[in-house]
């Protein structure tokens, strides 16, 4: 196989964060995503571009929703739309990922869509698609049976074509670094079908929400976007995580730190952003993945430390519902939204792995926000006590 030529005029949207103009936003949060998604691909009309984490197609299961999502993309394919897989295949392999991805890569490839396996050194944990050159589809959502009926999730559909330019020029990088695993490499016709964005979406039922612009964060863009907004903060932060961790030191096989970074992590600077919020007065709320037991065993929860030096600096702790995952990645800094990929790791958060994430200013989608976190802390518990 033959690694693909860069495409440089999609390259070089890469690598700036730019607020771009948008023709409104779609919130999709756990099993709204779903059949967003069916509705995208089903009605799709010239293409559907896709850079994943995590793929599943369950043959014991048929019907299962991952499932449904793989066979709705090859009848796209079989129609005439232009279908690019780009998926992680890395030499971590972590949780069987390759096998189970590839065989997802190979029905996808046997039904006419263009296959790619991302770059094998690095872990790409974004969950990217692009549809028609006017959806754009961020998330923390991987393609799994959990993930698509229980987990607790986050995602958007940002609408316009100047966001989707942008997002097919990521996955123009994505597919640069790769290895084609089909004839056809992909990565086609991926304009915009329509200057009618409104009427797109109308036509699907979707409700959009208003949305000047948005900022694509897009790997170690994450940290200097989300600390200027931590700092500018009026009155309320909410972050909402699967995997918030604080390092005594850095790990052996991280790459060293940027010239001139001053933490271990930048995952421990976010916590001093967010505890300097707290002492000039700032609410700061945190609801963290607080552990799941399965089978009867002792939940374990990942998240103990990073809440307990939050707790112990002014910033209030909540535990998620204890009978799902908490899979969101996501902060809200009065009304501006941050969704998508991106962990609070030190390969997630320092650019090491591939993420995205989107940071939204609108009142009305930080109202959808505010809802979403209100339940998860319904359902969870305050981290007030012993423990």
């Amino acid at each position: 196989m033959r690694h693909l030529c860069p495409i440089v005029l999609a390259l070089a949207l890469v690598g700036q964060v730019l607020a771009l103009p948008t023709d409104g936003v779609t919130v999709i949060n756990s099993r709204d995503y779903y059949p967003a998604m069916m509705t995208l691909i089903e009605q799709a009309e010239s293409s559907v571009t896709l850079v994943m984490h995590q793929t599943r197609f369950y043959v014991d299961w048929p019907g299962s929703d991952s499932n449904n999502l793989c066979d709705a993309l090859v009848a796209a394919s079989g129609r005439g739309v232009d279908v690019t897989f780009i998926i992680d295949m890395s030499e971590s392999d972590w949780n069987n990922n390759n096998e189970e991805n590839s065989d997802f890569g190979r029905r996808l490839a046997e039904g006419g869509a263009a296959v790619i396996w991302d770059d094998m050194e690095r872990v790409t944990h974004t969950k990217l698609i692009v549809v028609d050159g006017v959806a754009t589809v961020i998330s923390s959502v991987n393609w799994s049976h959990y993930a698509l009926t229980s987990n607790n999730e986050v995602g958007v559909i940002v609408w316009g074509a100047e966001v989707a330019e942008a997002a097919n020029a990521i996955a123009a990088e994505h597919a640069a670094a790769g290895e084609a695993q089909t004839e056809r490499e992909g990565m086609g016709d991926v304009a915009a079908v329509t200057d009618d964005v409104a009427a797109y979406a109308a036509a699907r039922d979707f409700e959009v929400l208003p949305c000047a612009d948005a900022e694509l964060l897009f790997n170690a863009d994450y940290y200097p976007a989300v600390s200027s907004l931590i700092a500018s903060a009026e009155s309320r932060i909410d972050v909402v995580q699967r995997t918030a961790d604080h390092y005594r030191m850095r790990p052996a096989h991280a790459d060293p730190p940027a010239e001139g970074q001053d933490a271990v992590s930048l995952t421990n600077a976010l916590l001093r952003d967010l505890a300097a919020a707290a002492e000039r007065g700032i609410e700061v709320v945190l609801t963290l993945e607080g552990g799941i037991s399965y089978d009867g065993e002792p939940a374990v929860n990942d998240n103990l430390d990073f809440g307990l030096r939050a707790r112990s600096q002014g910033i209030t702790v909540w535990w998620d519902p204890p009978d799902s995952q908490t899979h969101a990645k996501m902060v809200m800094v009065d009304d501006t939204v941050v969704v998508g990929s991106t962990n609070w790791t030190l390969f997630a958060v320092e650019g090491q792995n591939n993420e995205l994430s989107v940071a939204l200013e609108s009142p009305e989608v930080a109202e959808v926000y505010r809802g979403h976190i209100a339940a998860l802390q319904a359902s969870g518990e305050q981290f007030t006590g012993d423990f």
